[in-house]
């Protein structure tokens, strides 16, 4: 059994510990099935991107295979749908924003040179989509490299970025675990544990999913001060929108079924819509995406308990939606997990998701800009 199956109580700190199957039953497939329907399917704009589309994971991912956090089959699908080149980054899975960055800096010297040896590859500019903590560094990132210098530092410009449940505005499960931390560091005897120890633990595990190099230097206190809401104001401030960059944002809701912590019952997911999702909201029906078990907890934590505030098991909508100077696209009916496309076949067709098509949709339309 692999490494990050041993940890479930630590899953408030980092849930992808927990490495469970989504759940879902071969009842719930029978029957939802008769009435499936694919998001966007057909829908998506005809174009393809002759920019490379980068890919930047969340907290406590990769893009390894064994990695249940991955963008899953992402790049192979929108690589035969056209895309000229798809890659997906891999940074440190337990560090901040600063030293992901860091990294993605080096993924694209390789992208820019891995494009210019494509015919009908454009190396001056990439797109960028990013889940969760991927679009807080890739935020970073265009802070120390924007367009207007990148071609002096031989990097491509960065021409959009898309993030997708990214906690713009922090997430509370970020909090807790910096409280939790800070309460260890009360203790003289504890300090070593809550910092040291929990830092060699994150790097065991995450040798379980990604490059060793990648973890061998965790940092959980300052990826969670990063990801936090009590940082959320500094680091707009410093992260404004760069002119140069189109920016969209998607949210994901799900349905917490955890009704003994809070009430948040089936059909919340129709009444977040107008006020929460500015009326978008791809779902077949509007049914709901129901939480899965490993992220019930982060749930409830994430909507503040009773306040019930929508989310998607890590960050609320009303925290995706804050990213400066982006045009909100609306929700999508999955939670955390299912929006890279970790979940079952029974709750693809109960809402009609598919995240397959959900990012040819998204790619399609990047590649649109191309034409202007």
């Amino acid at each position: 059994m692999r490494a990050d199956r041993f940890f479930p109580v630590l899953s408030l700190l980092f849930t992808a510990a927990c490495g469970a199957s989504p759940s879902g039953s071969a009842e719930q497939a029978d029957e939802a099935v008769s009435e499936a329907k694919v998001l966007f399917a057909g829908a998506a704009p005809k174009a393809t991107a002759k920019l490379p589309i980068v890919l930047e994971h969340g907290f406590a991912a990769s893009a390894e295979e064994s990695s249940i956090w991955k963008f899953d089959g992402v790049v192979a699908d929108l690589t035969a749908a056209g895309h000229v080149l798809v890659v997906a980054d891999e940074v440190e899975p337990f560090s901040s924003a600063a030293a992901r960055a860091v990294t993605m800096e080096k993924t694209m010297r390789r992208v820019k040179a891995q494009c210019e040896a494509i015919a009908g590859c454009d190396a001056s500019g990439v797109h960028v989509i990013a889940h969760s903590f991927g679009g807080l560094h890739a935020r970073e990132y265009i802070r120390l490299h924007p367009p207007s210098t990148a071609a002096a530092e031989g990097l491509p410009r960065v021409v959009s970025l898309t993030t997708i449940s990214t906690p713009n505005h922090g997430t509370a499960i970020a909090d807790l675990g910096l409280s939790l931390i800070g309460a260890f560091k009360e203790h003289p005897r504890l300090e070593a544990i809550a910092v040291a120890d929990l830092d060699r633990l994150a790097g065991l595990v995450g040798r379980t999913f990604t490059k060793e190099e990648l973890v061998s230097d965790a940092h959980i206190e300052e990826a969670l001060h990063d990801l936090s809401e009590g940082n959320a104001e500094d680091f707009a401030a410093s992260h404004p929108a760069n002119p140069d960059v189109q920016y969209f944002t998607w949210a994901g809701v799900s349905e917490n079924p955890n009704v003994l912590l809070h009430p948040f019952h089936p059909e919340r997911i129709t009444k977040a819509m107008p006020s929460d999702c500015g009326g978008a909201a791809f779902s077949f029906e509007s049914r709901a995406f129901s939480t899965d078990l490993i992220l019930n907890a982060a749930h409830d934590v994430t909507g503040h308990f009773f306040s019930g505030l929508p989310n998607d098991g890590m960050a609320t909508v009303a925290s995706a939606r804050a990213l400066p100077g982006a045009k909100f696209m609306g929700c999508i009916p999955a939670d955390h997990l299912a929006e890279v496309g970790h979940t079952t076949a029974a709750k693809r067709a109960w809402t009609g998701f598919d995240h397959k098509a959900f990012f040819r949709y998204v790619a399609g339309g990047l590649a649109t800009l191309e034409r202007r």
